[in-house]
C-alpha cells in the first residue's frame, strides 16, 4: 500500500496543494500531535470571497489545547459553522458546481462533532468522495513534520477576472469551481 512520503498534519478543508501532495497515497499517515507543540494552523483555511479571500478559523476550546490533536474540542458557541455556510454561499454561490454540493457540506457543518478530529475527518471523507479517491488514514504519534511544497496548475476560480489565479485556497474552492473533474485535475496537475 503506497503511503505519503512524510507523515503530516491533517488540516481542516486543506489546500488544493495539500491534496495534490498527497494525491497518490493510498494510505495517509497523519500525526496525532501533542498540542503543546502549537501546530494550530490545522484549523485555518482560505476560501474565495468578493473582497479577495477569507481566512477562516475553526474555533477550538482552550482546555483541549493541552492534550493531543485527537482531544481537541470545537467551540460552537459563536456559531462559526453558520458563518462559514454563509461565507461559502457568498464566495461560491455563482460558481459552476456549488449548487450540486452545498447541501452536502452544509449537512456536515451543521453537525456538532464531539472533537475537531471527528469534524475534520467527516469533511475529508466527503472531499475524497467528491474527488473519487480511495484513501485511508493511519494515525501516528508525534513524528517530525517535514514541510513540503508544490504548485498546482491554475484552474477556474470565481473571482479570477478580478484577482487572477490565487493558489493556497481550500479544496472546497476546487470542488465548487470544477466539480466532478476536481480529482482528475489534481492527479493530472503538473508542477510549474
Amino acid at each position: 500500500m503506497k503511503q505519503n512520503q512524510y507523515p503530516g498534519i491533517l488540516p481542516f478543508a486543506a489546500s488544493v496543494e495539500w491534496y495534490k501532495l498527497n494525491s497518490e497515497a493510498e494510505e495517509l499517515r497523519c500525526i496525532d500531535f501533542d498540542c503543546k507543540l502549537g501546530l494550530f494552523a490545522c484549523n485555518r483555511f482560505r476560501i474565495d470571497a468578493p473582497e479577495g479571500f477569507r481566512e477562516i478559523s475553526v474555533p477550538l476550546l482552550s482546555e483541549g489545547k493541552k492534550g493531543r490533536y485527537s482531544d481537541l474540542k470545537v467551540d460552537y458557541r459563536e456559531k462559526w459553522n453558520k458563518k462559514l455556510i454563509n461565507a461559502l454561499k457568498t464566495g461560491y454561490g455563482n460558481s459552476p458546481f456549488y449548487q450540486y454540493y452545498d447541501y452536502e457540506i452544509e449537512n456536515i457543518l451543521n453537525i456538532e462533532y464531539e472533537t475537531f478530529k471527528d469534524l475534520n475527518v467527516a469533511v475529508r471523507n466527503w472531499t475524497l468522495m467528491v474527488l473519487k479517491w480511495n484513501q485511508q488514514i493511519e494515525w501516528v504519534d508525534n513524528e517530525e513534520v517535514i514541510a513540503q511544497t508544490t504548485e498546482v496548475k491554475p484552474y477556474y476560480q470565481v473571482f479570477q477576472d478580478k484577482y487572477g489565479f490565487r493558489p493556497g485556497m481550500s479544496i472546497l474552492d476546487l470542488i465548487f469551481c470544477e466539480g466532478t473533474d476536481a480529482g482528475i485535475l489534481l492527479l493530472n496537475s503538473k508542477e510549474s
